[in-house]
């Protein structure tokens, strides 16, 4: 048998965080951004400096603000938004295919944990299966 370490919950958390294929961010009580990993980057091109204190920059101009205000009462009334498909806009424009799901936290400062997955190739493949079925 090898010799293995035990890894602590810290390291165990760590580990996840940094390498999980999912974007996963944190969101304040005003709607910004306070973390993010590193698939966040890999997937939308944004970091955490790039956005600042705007309010979600990587949401597409058909998630307007109110739909924004609607998600962000639902999050402080401690209600999660299961997973859903939309768009999010990459820092260089390309517009991406989303699978997201936000979980309401209400842990200090922070309201919400949320998910977004890159499904921009599945989406691809079922099209042109289902064109290649009507052809």
């Amino acid at each position: 048998m090898g010799n293995y370490t035990l890894v602590t919950g810290k390291e165990q958390f760590e580990l996840i965080w940094e390498n999980i294929n999912e974007a996963i961010f944190t969101i304040a009580r005003d709607g910004s951004v306070t973390h993010i990993n590193p698939a966040f980057t890999n997937i939308l091109g944004w970091d955490l400096k790039d956005i600042g204190t705007n309010k979600f920059p990587f949401f597409t101009d058909e998630f307007n603000y109110s739909e924004q205000r609607e998600l962000l009462n639902k999050l402080k009334k401690g209600q999660s938004i299961p997973y859903f498909e939309t768009k999010r806009r990459r820092k260089d424009g390309e517009l991406v295919d989303i699978l997201a799901s936000y979980r309401s936290v209400n842990k200090g400062d922070i309201l919400a944990v949320a998910m977004d997955k890159d499904i921009t190739s599945e989406k691809g493949l079922k099209e042109q299966l289902e064109v290649s079925e009507f052809c």
